[in-house]
């Protein structure tokens, strides 16, 4: 049914042509010819995307790994490192919780890593495993009154 769904949002507004009986059809296109690049997953569930058909703002990210990100939280400290560890964990997909990291991340630039360590306490205490939580802890300094 999704990719059904897929299909029809992916098809609209575009010219399509029938295929007969052709073995690269795929039941998703509606036996039209789109165009296909042999690369699917029969596993439900799992992702055949290509880094060249992602958009801009995802491909910036495929080098990444989650252990590369939780690395480079611990050398601002440990409490930064375990929240962006649980940032990660609390995702379905650990990709989902990059921007949240990089975020983090970069507030170590505007804040020194005393501030963040206890920022990091704090929104581990309260269970805050998102950027603007940090954020909104370290401009509210709710980091100096843990």
């Amino acid at each position: 049914m999704r990719d059904l769904f897929r299909a029809k949002k992916l098809l609209v507004g575009h010219a399509a042509i029938a295929l007969g009986r052709s073995p690269h059809r795929d039941r998703s296109t509606f036996g039209m010819a789109t165009h296909w690049h042999g690369v699917r997953s029969y596993e439900r569930g799992k992702a055949t995307t290509l880094t060249e058909h992602m958009p801009k703002a995802h491909q910036k990210y495929v080098g990444r790994t989650p252990s590369r990100l939780i690395e480079d939280a611990q050398q601002i400290g440990p409490c930064t490192g375990q929240l962006v560890e649980a940032i990660l964990a609390a995702k379905r997909h650990p990709e989902m919780g990059y921007r949240s990291c990089l975020g983090i991340l970069r507030l170590a630039k505007t804040y020194p890593a005393e501030r963040m360590e206890a920022a990091s306490r704090w929104a581990l205490r309260a269970r805050a495993y998102n950027f603007q939580s940090m954020d909104s802890i370290l401009k509210n300094q709710l980091d100096r009154s843990a």
